[in-house]
């Protein structure tokens, strides 16, 4: 029987699809164990021919299944995936990751320590381009996925933001069905920069009753390439950031409903970004601005949901 099904969710990145396949190929897992599934998100490139080549080298690891899924949305790709598999485990990395040769190995062994667990995350490191914009800095990571708790035991998330990021997250079939998999309402379309909807699952898989598990020892290695290196896509992410823990709060974790908190640390960014701009240190600045941008996202999603 198969222990884990390995999702690949990808769209038009047939160049670098054939790098995380080698790495999902590559795994101390027995390739008899687990299968990997590729979910083309009705892609316009040659990503189908580049799976085919993984799919027609059987008997040379775990079998490679392609799946085209039509309807735009990582929301709705992640559903195809796990609506295809064949395993009680489903594993999500993105197409632009490189797994560890031990990364489901590692995943497999939490399930079995923790039959409670509805969700599993792992620890997601940058490689990042040799030369990198003036404005950045370590604090710019987490918006390209970077996740480490710093942490050296398999720990059980208390609180949302322990919760696992789509790069490396693991759930169990049965918890994911039992929430109505991902909202796709959320998630990435295209370059749209929206996501969430894989912490949104996790916080309604704790709520029917899972434990949702970080392990400090099942990594992958997020590659990030100089074209995402921009200051659009780092305002993007704060603001749809901002939208998503307005929708946490509201709407899944019910605590949402006083303004000042998030008002006041909006006023608070703007005074240090006042500050740090007259002191002329412009990368502090520029981490103000995104936490301005952020609260500011917030607040407006919190006042409509008021409004509504």
């Amino acid at each position: 029987m198969l222990r884990v099904s390995l999702i690949i969710c990808t769209y038009n990145r047939a160049d670098i699809l054939s790098r995380c396949l080698v790495a999902a190929r590559e795994q101390t897992l027995s390739g008899s164990d687990y299968e990997i599934i590729v979910v083309d998100n009705a892609s316009t490139d040659h990503t189908r021919a580049v799976v085919e080549r993984f799919v027609s080298t059987a008997g040379k690891g775990a079998e490679v299944r392609y799946l085209f899924e039509s309807a735009k949305g990582l929301s709705h790709a992640r559903n195809a995936g796990a609506e295809a598999a064949r395993s009680p485990t489903v594993t999500y990395i993105d197409d632009d990751a490189i797994a560890a040769p031990d990364l489901l190995e590692r995943i497999d062994q939490v399930f079995k320590a923790h039959p409670d667990a509805g969700a599993v995350g792992g620890r997601i490191d940058l490689r990042l381009p040799g030369q990198l914009p003036w404005w950045y800095s370590d604090y710019f990571d987490g918006y390209y996925s970077k996740f480490d708790l710093k942490v050296v035991e398999v720990t059980r998330a208390s609180e949302v933001w322990q919760y696992p990021f789509g790069a490396n997250i693991s759930l169990s079939r049965v918890a994911l069905e039992s929430v109505g998999g991902f909202n796709i309402r959320m998630g990435r379309i295209g370059r749209d920069c929206s996501g969430g909807e894989e912490i949104d699952a996790c916080c309604r898989i704790a709520h029917a009753g899972y434990g949702i598990y970080y392990t400090p020892f099942a990594s992958v290695e997020h590659v990030v390439f100089p074209s995402r290196l921009y200051w659009d896509h780092i305002a993007k992410t704060a603001r749809a950031a901002g939208r998503n823990w307005a929708y946490y709060e509201f709407e899944v974790l019910k605590s949402g409903q006083e303004l000042r908190p998030d008002i006041l640390a909006f006023l608070s960014t703007c005074k240090q970004m006042v500050i740090r701009g007259a002191q002329r240190s412009f990368k502090d600045f520029c981490i103000s601005y995104s936490q301005c941008l952020f609260y500011r996202a917030k607040i407006i999603r919190k006042l409509r949901y008021r409004w509504a």
